[in-house]
């Protein structure tokens, strides 16, 4: 076996993979790699079981999070798995661990009345930026697929709003700059129809005749919004309300939240999230509490003692 510098494996793998993969995805790709597993692993021809492990204790206590030490191992097994192919590398075969997460894991979303402060302002001072928000917390929309929406997405007389394309900003090492992108959704799963609600639906009805269909609605232009400008203008919205400060993110959450509080089918849920699968949805957003546990046990038991 002729092995191979980690670094070497990757620039030939980074070619190999290019074709098949959106170029978005490839930047993220390389963000992980020139960020992360370069500086430990870039002059290494053997890499341990022990060494990841290390590398992902390290990070843990150097307050990465755990979904992005996955994110970042699973980029480095993708890259030494290719090296092992071709002869360059030992297959991983590692078994690795992180400590216990901290927390619940439950995700950080807006109160009723949080929600209710906001929607109340977005509607009483309705501009296209603000509607990119409403439209974010009333169908559960990532930030990219908001402003990569175009008023001629909408059918407004089914209802329902057709999520196509998503907008990031790419940077590109080699050339020191980055780029606006606009490119299909995160998975095919995120390419989807999702119903309006009737406020919604009445107030995109009074908008379109006014509105260049090709336009996206965010910027209102033929130039989609940067989805930093949008998040810069909803944290500045929560400080003038005087709610605490929450990622865009939380839109999503509280999106999600609510359906489960109004005791909606997980399986739609999950599809109208654009999740690949329903143990997404069921991970992230159902966490049962003592008295729905209690509940649940006592009708198997008061199903099981109608017999006796």
């Amino acid at each position: 076996m002729k092995k191979m510098k980690f670094r070497d494996m990757y620039s030939r793998w980074r070619q190999d993979k290019m074709p098949f993969v959106k170029e978005s995805t490839m930047a993220i790709y390389a963000f992980r790699v020139e960020n992360y597993l370069l500086p430990t692993f870039g002059d290494s021809t053997d890499i341990s079981e022990s060494d990841v492990q290390n590398f992902m204790l390290e990070k843990h206590g150097g307050g990465l999070s755990r979904h992005s030490i996955r994110d970042i191992i699973e980029v480095l097994k993708m890259i030494v798995d290719y090296g092992a192919r071709h002869g360059w590398a030992e297959k991983c075969d590692w078994s690795l661990r992180l400590p216990p997460a901290r927390s619940s894991g439950k995700p950080p979303v807006l109160t009723v009345s949080q929600e209710q402060r906001l929607m109340s302002h977005l509607t009483e001072n309705l501009s296209t930026r603000n509607l990119a928000i409403i439209i974010c917390l009333d169908t559960g929309m990532r930030i990219g697929e908001a402003c990569g929406l175009k008023w001629e997405d909408f059918n407004t007389e089914d209802g329902f709003v057709s999520v196509r394309r998503t907008v990031n900003r790419i940077y590109h090492k080699e050339t020191r700059h980055s780029e606006i992108m606009v490119s299909t959704p995160k998975t095919t799963n995120s390419v989807r129809d999702i119903p309006l609600n009737s406020w919604l639906q009445r107030t995109i009805s009074a908008l379109i005749p006014l509105m260049k269909g090709s336009n996206y609605v965010a910027s209102n232009s033929s130039q989609p919004m940067e989805p930093r400008m949008l998040r810069a203008h909803f944290n500045k919205l929560l400080k003038s309300l005087d709610i605490q400060h929450f990622k865009f993110h939380t839109l999503r959450h509280t999106f999600a939240t609510r359906c489960i509080e109004g005791h909606c089918d997980y399986k739609t849920i999950s599809t109208i999230l654009g999740h690949a699968d329903v143990t997404t949805t069921l991970n992230l957003y159902v966490h049962p509490n003592m008295e729905e546990k209690r509940k649940c046990v006592n009708t198997v038991l008061d199903m099981i003692h109608r017999f006796e």
